[in-house]
């Protein structure tokens, strides 16, 4: 960005330099007034907001480049085999997904749906500057770049939106925020249990509500509830009660379930927010509560590091 004028930008290689542009879209609203959208693009996409020193940043997504969008994905109707549905999954001109199938044969696979940049100089965590041309993307990585794992490399397969490689094949596909692994975990243990699977067997899965994760969670509440606290309040008893008596599961009736997973909010707020003050006083949209912090925020629960505490 030039530091005269925010309107205009330089582009790598080029001397001469480029007007930030402003396309405008309009929204047409059931029964009231169209709405007209402002937008600043750059080459590399739209200005979607500033770093802590105010300098623009523009958001390169694979969606809005015209050479990863087409109709491929519809091609799966007529997949005969994992290693065709695959073949298909990375030619699909959709924003990167999970993608899980099996055939008729009992093979298994996953790979990710959609194009992946082919990034070079940086793996796309962090904002970096374009304007040099020794960061940038250099296309799309091909089909045999792209991380995928089958059968028989693994009998089974899960995912809860949760990381599932690491290593070369993470810095490929890149951290765009993961969930946390809890879910995929339960999910996990209990496909390792299944012998002769029937359908009946996966549908428990799929609606397996138990509060696993929570558990540590409940005793932890239960010793900060000790007879003197419980004492200073009335209404800790009954706090004490519910929480003691759990139904550890994600359920409507479940008050002790509702209690803990609060109280585990709470905490967390409590002992992180503080630490992440600054970055969120320098960018207003940090948003911590992506990362996966449960080990971290253990860490501190059990340690106390004097200089951390809230």
């Amino acid at each position: 960005m030039n530091p005269i004028s925010h309107d205009l930008y330089q582009l790598p290689g080029q001397d001469e330099l480029t007007p930030i542009e402003i396309q405008r879209d309009i929204i047409y609203v059931k029964r009231d007034k169209p709405v007209t959208v402002e937008t600043a693009w750059t080459f590399w996409g739209p200005i979607v907001g500033e770093d802590s020193r105010h300098r623009p940043l523009a958001n390169h997504w694979v969606a809005d480049d015209p050479g990863a969008t087409n109709m491929e994905f519809s091609q799966l109707e007529n997949a005969q085999t994992v290693a065709e549905a695959i073949a298909i999954a990375h030619r699909a001109g959709i924003p990167a997904h999970n993608f899980l199938v099996a055939d008729r044969t009992g093979s298994i696979g996953w790979t990710i749906a959609g194009k992946l940049p082919d990034r070079v100089g940086f793996d796309g965590r962090l904002p970096v500057s374009w304007s040099f041309g020794d960061r940038r993307w250099n296309g799309f990585l091909p089909s045999e770049a792209v991380p995928t794992l089958v059968s028989p490399q693994l009998d089974r397969i899960w995912t809860a939106n949760n990381r599932l490689v690491g290593g070369a094949s993470l810095a490929r596909i890149g951290d765009g925020g993961y969930a946390s692994p809890p879910r995929a975990r339960q999910v996990r243990d209990a496909l390792a249990r299944l012998k002769n699977v029937t359908a009946g067997e996966l549908q428990a899965i799929q609606l397996d509500d138990r509060a696993i994760f929570l558990t540590r969670w409940q005793k932890l509440l239960l010793a900060a509830l000790t007879p003197d606290a419980v004492k200073q309040k009335k209404s800790r008893a009954e706090l004490r009660r519910l929480v003691e008596n759990w139904d550890p599961r994600a359920s409507v009736t479940s008050v002790g379930y509702r209690l803990v997973r609060s109280f585990r909010t709470v905490t967390t707020e409590l002992v992180l927010a503080p630490i992440f003050a600054p970055c969120v006083e320098s960018m207003p949209a940090f948003n911590w509560h992506q990362f996966n912090y449960e080990p971290a925020l253990w860490a501190l629960l059990r340690d106390r590091p004097a200089h951390l505490l809230n």
